[in-house]
């Protein structure tokens, strides 16, 4: 039930084309995406400019060029999504929805991946759009973002419309409020533990050429330990070479004390470490597989037996 109301005039969409052709675009959560082709293949799939009936390469390179210069990406359209960072994605992404001459963009939790520096990039766009009369819709759970770009925000609980405010006359703590359906006293817990001096996790001097220099770090009983950094700082490739996933030139990697050898993934989960990817489905799912298979991936030693025991 209910109407959906398009520039005065109630619409019917049957399927993602027609809002799409009509200037009604989103941009998933989930980046959408196939990574073996280049940037410019992406913006236009399935639309690729044509010269007699063959894929028109370089008029589809300079619109995608062009779309990249709009947004102030410095990115080669012919470069495959592949070799982009998560970040970089997400501006493929953006310039995706521009190519439809988008009127209405829909943006479901753009920031889940992206850093500070990344999220402010994305904001300066999304400001830019606005003052160009694209209409946008911000899906987000992260309340600190909406002071820095909403005009107005609706607030949804349970599957069902709550209220629409303008940003100016509510604050964060009312939104908060509105979502659970009662008033929050504390948002975050009183802390009740603290730090050891014991390292559980100790890591001296790791190298590997061109991506690591000298980390060094320890990680204590009881202690969150947060890596910062920018784009290409090597926190990502620093938690893959504790985990065995990326190889090491140098250093030593100690649990509780004892030197151990990760030379790969098989070898840091039998030691007790466990890595959380930042992309989950290109490295941490199987997403063709079931939630139990992926589950028990790491450990089948102990849900098999008999003569497929390993």
């Amino acid at each position: 039930g209910g109407t959906l109301t398009y520039k005065g005039e109630v619409r019917h969409f049957k399927g993602v084309k027609e809002p799409q052709e009509a200037g009604i675009v989103i941009i998933h959560q989930e980046l959408m995406l196939v990574p073996h082709l280049s940037i410019a293949e992406n913006i236009f799939l399935g639309r690729e400019p044509r010269k007699h009936r063959l894929v028109d390469k370089a008029k589809m390179n300079r619109d995608a060029q062009a779309l990249l210069d709009q947004l102030g990406v410095a990115l080669n359209p012919k470069h495959l999504i592949k070799e982009l960072s998560v970040a970089q994605q997400q501006m493929v992404e953006v310039a995706k929805a521009l190519s439809f001459n988008a009127e209405v963009l829909i943006m479901d939790e753009p920031t889940s991946a992206l850093t500070e520096t990344e999220i402010d990039h994305l904001f300066a766009i999304i400001h830019k759009l606005r003052d160009a009369g694209c209409g946008i819709i911000y899906i987000s759970h992260r309340l600190e973002e909406l002071k820095h770009i909403v005009d107005r925000v609706t607030v949804f609980r349970d599957g069902k419309y709550v209220s629409t405010d303008a940003f100016k006359d509510i604050g964060l703590e009312d939104i908060v409020n509105k979502m659970v359906g009662r008033s929050l006293e504390s948002k975050f817990p009183q802390r009740i533990s603290s730090p050891t001096k014991e390292a559980i996790l100790s890591v001296d001097k790791l190298c590997r050429a061109g991506v690591l220099h000298d980390i060094s770090l320890d990680v204590r009983r009881g202690e969150i330990l947060g890596f910062a950094g920018l784009m290409a700082a090597g926190r990502t490739e620093t938690a893959r070479a504790i985990f065995g996933a990326d190889q090491i030139d140098s250093g030593e990697i100690r649990l509780f004390g004892r030197t151990i050898t990760v030379n790969s993934p098989r070898d840091a989960i039998e030691q007790g470490i466990a890595y959380l990817s930042e992309d989950r489905k290109e490295g941490g799912l199987a997403l063709s597989m079931s939630i139990t298979h992926n589950t028990t991936m790491a450990t089948m030693e102990k849900v098999t037996g008999g003569p497929f025991r390993f």
